[in-house]
């Protein structure tokens, strides 16, 4: 994920750069010191995500935001101001949310979950199949994905199970390569997002009558990233 913060305030900086790390929000980011900059380097498919100050000297935040809108540009804008009562008008962008600087460290984690959440629904993932088929699938469609029996299965959400021309569960775990999918044992990674019912040895999906084992080293990572997701919903 390709992500620009633009703000003229230089501490500003460090902090965003250590929650999005503390939060796993992984992505190329590029730091920007005024809008002016921002705007001579980016095009309309530059970044995934933009953090913009609303009040910056010359090329506030609103007048970057009219200007990325004439751009076309299709980044998901998060506002950040030093005013809780900043109001902003959102130009046609897709704005999620504004966040207080002085606050950024409780209320960014909530933003960066539905950042998440809105990039994973709109990708597509291309599987080979065993039978030399391919199937396109994106990441909601996506219950999990098990190795058995030297197979490896793809479980939709529709009811059907594709056996992959694949053959190592790492390879395709780093393919999908997001948050919203983690390991229940060495055998099974799910996709959070599915999940019905957490128990602290096994979960349950939606769409999906069987149990799945959660390995004993595996619970917390797993219920850490469901609640985060549960309270970003």
């Amino acid at each position: 994920m390709n992500i620009a913060i633009v703000d003229d305030d230089f501490e500003f900086h460090k902090t965003l750069r250590a929650i999005l790390a503390g939060h796993s929000f992984f992505g190329t980011i590029k730091d920007y010191y005024s809008g002016h900059d921002f705007l001579c380097a980016c095009d309309a498919g530059s970044f995934d995500v933009v953090f913009l100050d609303v009040e910056m000297p010359g090329a506030d935040g609103l007048n970057v935001a009219e200007q990325m809108r004439r751009k076309a540009m299709k980044s998901i804008v998060v506002f950040v101001t030093n005013h809780s009562e900043t109001v902003f008008q959102a130009f046609g962008l897709n704005v999620i949310s504004f966040v207080e600087k002085s606050k950024a460290e409780t209320s960014l984690p909530p933003v960066l979950n539905q950042i998440t959440t809105l990039k994973d629904s709109h990708k597509t993932y291309t599987f080979e199949l065993k039978n030399n088929g391919i199937i396109n699938l994106q990441s909601g469609d996506i219950l999990f994905c098990e190795m058995s029996l030297r197979k490896l299965y793809l479980f939709t959400s529709s009811g059907k199970k594709h056996i992959l021309r694949e053959s190592l569960l790492s390879k395709i775990y780093a393919y999908i390569n997001s948050s919203s999918f983690q390991y229940a044992n060495r055998s099974c990674f799910v996709n959070i997002k599915k999940i019905r019912l957490l128990e602290s040895d096994r979960l349950y999906l939606s769409d999906y009558p069987e149990p799945i084992y959660i390995s004993r080293g595996k619970y917390k990572d797993i219920k850490h990233i469901y609640l985060d997701w549960l309270s970003s919903i």
